[in-house]
């Protein structure tokens, strides 16, 4: 007989341990929710600079391609000028 209640009061106490095992309780949501906050608090400005810093520095490497692109080409354009130049001066001279 005792072997009878003893189950009983094991199924009662599993079925004590699953009613509170599913239940949240509110203090432990509020800890979690603080605990979410703090983490966003700290890391998220983190984040936020770490991704500012990345889309400048690939503005500033696309403006320095193009500076870069555009003395090559001004340099280009001197030397054509001064060819056309020389090529007027020689063709000016009358013999």
């Amino acid at each position: 007989m005792s072997n009878i209640g003893d189950k009983e009061q094991l199924l009662e106490e599993y079925d004590d341990f699953r009613e509170k095992e599913g239940n949240l309780e509110p203090k432990f949501l509020l800890i979690m929710f603080a605990l979410l906050f703090l983490a966003v608090a700290i890391f998220g400005p983190k984040i936020y600079l770490r991704n500012n810093i990345y889309f400048l520095s690939k503005d500033i490497y696309r403006l320095q391609i193009e500076e870069a692109t555009l003395i090559e080409e001004n340099q280009k354009l001197k030397k054509e000028l001064e060819d056309m130049k020389f090529k007027h001066l020689v063709t000016d001279i009358e013999f």
